[in-house]
């Protein structure tokens, strides 16, 4: 009887991936049974998907049982010219990449290729070369570099990596010179090495572990509230794709087909089919998440190399047919509607937050978070120059600033004439724009002004871009005000 093929699952209209994991590789991907949405009702399309996520899946699996233990009795395959010559230039990308940055003297690499040269070349008394001690050089590096790359070799392969190491080495101190210098072209002389990915698979790779569970919590110290709520949603999406939960597992073939993955999913709307994430967000989102997971697990020692550092997703740019600011008739529309009286059903807050927050990003050019996370106590006066000016404090510690840097914004006379003083002093010192008491369970993670910058027409860019009194002028008027003077910014060195 013949066996049937593994196809695309329908379920519903719908179709998935489904696939049984063999038994001797369910310890290593922890579980018994892979499914994954494959995004499309249609079935030609579904067959496609399927053939591509099979195939991603399938090298896995190879990868994962050519990772697997060797038992203690049993020797690394024996390793052929190419397979050392990719070692040794993997060896030159290791030592370039730990100093490319701030390569420091050129001086002090010219030194070293010198002294390198007279202990791996020496010349004999006849002037002829003559056996150099290179492999014992470059035998203490070589094994930390090893070591760091989980690579296991024999003993007696050692000595032959080691060699072509230490040629690699005099590369790469030529190269890291060039770089003091100011000179980061390419090398051609390192073109000569075969690439890793072509003699990779020759090796046994200790096995490394990158998951989310483990290690998320520790990588989102350094990312923001908002960054971490996204990242994670986009590092999920790549865990479903692979089937495994140690994204240690993947190569630079699985980040690419993930991303052409993403690119091809589609959902139906008013009856047609349209792409259901975007080239920008899967460019500065979904990959971006990926590519600063993967560096992070790079520079804890949790895996070798970055798979996603050189995928790059390109797509043409969308046609601009307007201005990237608001026109005049726009700017009038907004500020008319912030002074609307509220309609009743809104909280108090959320209401302020739509009549001051457009007004204010008006005027200061701030950012409508920025706006919305103020307090209280970040608005005060200020004695400029023998004019007393009331400013507002734009600070971290009442949300997320751009550089994490507080800065005080004098404002304008028009929004004191307007009332926003009297709002400020009977709202007291805390939140002026949400009530702390309120705040969603799904999203914890995410500063309560944040929320309330949703749904509040912003003016922030094109004020930032070319300030607010000129451009304000005429749509002020129209809304009914008066035109007030504006006491700028005050210079830094009188800033508390």
């Amino acid at each position: 009887m013949a066996l049937k093929m593994p196809s695309p699952w329908n379920r519903s209209g719908h179709f998935y991936f489904r696939l049984r994991v063999p038994v001797d590789l369910v310890p290593l991907v922890g579980k018994t049974l892979i499914v994954r949405s494959l995004d499309t009702q249609d079935p030609k399309l579904a067959k496609q998907r399927f053939a591509v996520m099979l195939a991603a899946i399938g090298r896995q699996w190879e990868r994962l049982k050519a990772q697997s233990e060797v038992p203690a009795f049993q020797e690394p395959d024996k390793l052929k010219l190419k397979d050392v010559l990719g070692l040794a230039g993997e060896f030159y990308r290791w030592m370039v990449a730990k100093h490319d940055s701030d390569p420091g003297a050129a001086a002090r690499w010219l030194e070293e290729v010198e002294s390198d040269r007279r202990i791996i070349s020496p010349k004999g008394l006849n002037g002829r070369p003559r056996l150099g001690s290179g492999p014992s050089l470059y035998m203490p590096m070589v094994q930390k570099f090893l070591e760091e790359r989980g690579i296991i070799v024999g003993e007696g392969h050692l000595f032959d990596i080691a060699r072509e190491a230490a040629y690699a080495g005099l590369l790469a101190k030529e190269r890291l010179a060039r770089a003091a210098r100011g000179d980061y072209s390419d090398d051609p002389a390192a073109a000569r090495f075969p690439k890793w990915e072509e003699v990779e698979l020759n090796f046994t790779i200790k096995s490394k572990t990158l998951t989310l569970v483990e290690h998320y919590d520790e990588f989102a110290k350094t990312r923001s509230a908002a960054s971490r709520k996204k990242y994670r949603s986009c590092l999920q999406d790549l865990e479903r794709f692979l089937g495994n939960p140690n994204l240690a597992v993947a190569t630079p073939d699985d980040i690419q087909n993930w991303v052409d993955n993403l690119a091809s999913r589609m959902v139906v709307k008013d009856d047609k089919e349209v792409r259901k994430i975007g080239d920008k967000n899967i460019a500065d989102g979904y990959l971006a998440a990926a590519r600063s997971f993967f560096k992070w697990g790079v520079r804890k020692k949790k895996i070798a190399r970055n798979p996603a550092a050189d995928i790059r997703h390109e797509f043409p740019m969308k046609p601009q047919v307007r201005k990237p600011y608001f026109t005049d008739k726009e700017i009038k529309l907004i500020l008319s509607e912030a002074l609307r009286a509220p309609s009743g059903r809104e909280s108090p807050q959320f209401a302020a937050a739509k009549r001051w927050a457009p007004w204010m990003c008006a005027y200061t050019g701030a950012r409508v978070n920025e706006i919305t996370q103020l307090r209280g106590m970040d608005v005060w006066k200020r004695d400029y120059e023998g004019e007393v000016v009331w400013t507002i404090n734009i600070t971290p510690d009442a949300g997320p600033v751009k550089d994490n840097r507080a800065r005080e914004v004098p404002l304008h006379e028009h929004l004191a004439a307007q009332g926003f003083i009297d709002f400020v002093k009977a709202s007291g010192d805390g939140p002026l724009f949400y009530d702390p008491a309120r705040r969603l369970r799904r999203e914890p993670d995410v500063p309560q002004g944040r929320r309330k910058d949703r749904g509040v027409g912003p003016l922030d860019r094109r004020s930032q871009r070319r300030g607010a009194e000129p451009w304000l002028a005429t749509p002020v008027q129209e809304c009914g005000a008066a035109q007030a003077s504006h006491p700028g910014n005050p210079r830094r060195d009188q800033r508390p």
